[in-house]
């Protein structure tokens, strides 16, 4: 990043069709991009999205809106909402209650909420300004998560963990996974629900359109968590030793499993998105750091270095990454990372920025 490189009219045109506020952003992006000479084929250009007092965590993202909870009002935790093509920040949902975990898909942010009764799973429409409750049943719930109409959480109405689900469009709820040990963790794509189960500490997944719930073979056969799904890919912690994960991967049309990551101690919180994935890595002892793999051309990458320990919660949406970090002070902040997968050039599409803007242009005038 020491020098500028030669920007082609490209660039220029590639910012064309952008709003005053968008175009900001892209003009940024831009320079970033040709001033960058990375050292490899792959490098990330790192945004700061919050900056505010107390915590903003557990971010998630869905094209171009970032979600995270936010507790600068000094309550347990509000809900907000950063756009990262107009650089504004929204109020989702505030109040003197705990809101936590947000997750988002198209127009729909669902979170965990406190009530009087016991936690519930709330949501909001970003097309309506709308905030409605999906659960009602006194019973805590936790870890939603949502793919279109569908939205997912774990629940704890029948004495222990169990899967539940509920149709947005239908207005019904239905149960995904009965069996007496522990469910934990959803994650959704598609018609498949994927978790984590204790009756044998592996990873479960159920088929919403035949009814079928099967059993991830997951490779070696040790305590697997937390898994995440995108597309056919399913990705997952596996324990080696102690406290040490890897991180591994199934893809589920070749069914096939792999490892995407075996550094020493611990690799957690895996996310992916088509064929990148993102993890928290503490190979380094002294810092956790956000670090990648692009399976089509076996690359790992470092996104963050920092020297942080606090950087965590990464998700990811195309070629753009977030995650919460304290560098500095106590209090995490949200960061942002777009991918750069040419050295010195002047991708936006690849970038998920152009093509993006022009999606979302096409919808509006329809």
């Amino acid at each position: 990043m020491q020098r500028m490189k030669d920007c082609s009219v490209g660039t220029v045109l590639a910012c064309l069709g952008f709003t005053t506020r968008q175009l900001g952003f892209c003009t940024l992006v831009a320079l970033l991009t040709c001033a960058a000479t990375p050292a490899f084929a792959v490098d990330w250009e790192e945004i700061q999205l919050t900056s505010g007092n107390l915590s903003q965590e557990v971010p998630d993202i869905y094209e171009n809106i970032v979600v995270y909870a936010d507790t600068r009002n000094g309550n347990d935790g509000d809900i907000f909402s950063y756009d990262l093509l107009t650089q504004t920040e929204t109020v989702i949902t505030t109040g003197s209650s705990f809101q936590y975990r947000p997750a988002i898909y198209g127009d729909i942010v669902v979170w965990e909420e406190d009530t009087l009764s016991s936690r519930q799973i709330f949501g909001y429409d970003l097309s309506t300004n709308t905030k409605f409750q999906i659960t009602s049943q006194i019973s805590s719930k936790l870890n939603p998560d949502v793919f279109g109409d569908i939205v997912v959480w774990q629940d704890f109405r029948n004495g222990n963990w169990d899967i539940y689900g509920y149709d947005l469009s239908a207005g019904t709820e239905f149960q995904i996974s009965s069996d007496v040990d522990i469910q934990v963790e959803p994650s959704i794509y598609g018609d498949i629900v994927v978790w984590e189960d204790r009756r044998n500490f592996d990873i479960y997944g159920y088929d919403l359109s035949t009814g079928t719930e099967f059993q991830i073979p997951t490779t070696p056969l040790n305590q697997s968590e937390k898994p995440q799904i995108h597309e056919n890919l399913v990705v997952y912690e596996v324990l080696q030793s102690g406290t040490s994960f890897d991180i591994r991967a199934y893809d589920l049309s070749t069914d096939t499993d792999f490892v995407i990551v075996d550094a020493p101690d611990a690799q957690r919180q895996a996310a992916v998105y088509g064929d990148l994935v993102l993890w928290v890595d503490e190979r380094n002892f002294s810092s956790a750091e956000i670090f990648g793999y692009e399976i089509s051309t076996g690359t790992e990458f470092q996104v963050t270095s920092n020297g942080s320990l606090s950087n965590s919660f990464p998700a990811i949406w195309d070629k753009t990454a977030v995650w919460q970090d304290g560098r500095g002070s106590n209090d995490p902040n949200i960061f942002a990372a777009v991918f750069v997968p040419e050295p010195g050039t002047i991708t936006l599409v690849g970038l998920g920025l152009v093509g993006l803007a022009a999606r979302r242009s096409r919808r509006k005038a329809v």
